[in-house]
């Protein structure tokens, strides 16, 4: 399918307000610290909402307050408190190296303090009722963007988080941070409503694939973004490039066919996320 030239201009000035708060976010710290968007978090939510047992939905209602929205609205919370949290910023991301064949928990999460481990430590301190529910709720709510952050590939490649996130990219007649790409613009082409969007793609969550998705742990989950990631970036020869010359003005120029391409994956990658979420809250609500 081809995308039509208005398209790409279109969604930027739709979202320009997101995109300039996420881009002084990138501009400003050594590493990234959002993954997806607002839409893209809210609406591996509300997927997740969709697969949660009756069990499950009392308990975080019973955490976060009644509405059939709420963990929508708490999806983006981790990263509203970076700033008063610093200590938080790198729990969202694990640095996997482009050389590397995988997750390595002593080379990519010094004091397993990145997002692979939090995740499970969150999910055990969500699920252990002795614990003040302070913290449980805390816990529920990082889970809840952490499980997202984590299945957005960049996220797992510190190829590209550490130095080369920030790098220009021009598709068709857009222009911008190739971690923005990810994060906005390619979620903005699925649809703008996090709720229709969730909708959709629930529908075409099948049972076999439920079944495929609902196992493994965050390692594996890691490994998957790392995979997708290191794919795209040696297919592009985007760690090839000498990204000290590269700029606004000068960037990175990639073939229009990109989109049409990374949609599907981004498709896959929002529902997945949204399975494993639901998955992970019913095993800790048992």
């Amino acid at each position: 399918m081809m995308t039509e030239p208005w398209v790409l201009p279109a969604l930027k000035a739709f979202h320009m307000q997101r995109f300039l708060m996420a881009l002084i976010f990138v501009i400003s710290a050594p590493n990234p610290g959002l993954a997806w968007g607002e839409l893209g978090h809210r609406t591996v939510a509300e997927i997740a909402t969709q697969y949660l047992s009756a069990q499950s939905a009392a308990e975080v209602h019973k955490l976060l307050g009644d509405g059939a929205h709420v963990m929508a609205e708490v999806s983006v919370w981790a990263d509203t408190i970076v700033g008063d949290r610093p200590e938080t910023y790198p729990w969202h991301v694990t640095q996997i190296p482009p050389e590397g064949s995988g997750y390595d928990r002593k080379r990519d999460c010094p004091n397993d303090d990145c997002i692979v481990e939090k995740i499970t430590e969150m999910a055990r301190v969500l699920g252990d009722r002795t614990v003040d529910t302070s913290l449980r709720i805390e816990a529920l709510q990082f889970l809840i963007h952490f499980v997202g952050d984590l299945h957005m590939p960049l996220h797992a490649f510190v190829g590209l988080n550490r130095n080369r996130s920030g790098a220009w990219v021009r598709i068709g007649g857009t222009t911008d941070k190739l971690h923005l790409w990810w994060d906005n613009v390619f979620v903005d082409a699925l649809g703008f409503d996090s709720g229709e969007l969730a909708k959709r793609l629930a529908v075409q969550i099948t049972v076999d694939d439920r079944k495929h998705w609902e196992k493994g742990t965050s390692e594996d989950w890691a490994n998957e973004s790392f995979r997708i990631t290191h794919e795209f970036v040696t297919k592009y020869a985007l760690l090839e490039n000498r990204w000290e010359t590269v700029s606004e003005d000068r960037p990175v120029v990639l073939p229009t066919t990109v989109l049409d391409e990374v949609k599907p994956i981004v498709a896959q990658r929002l529902k997945m996320a949204g399975v494993r979420l639901a998955w992970l809250l019913n095993q800790a609500f048992k």
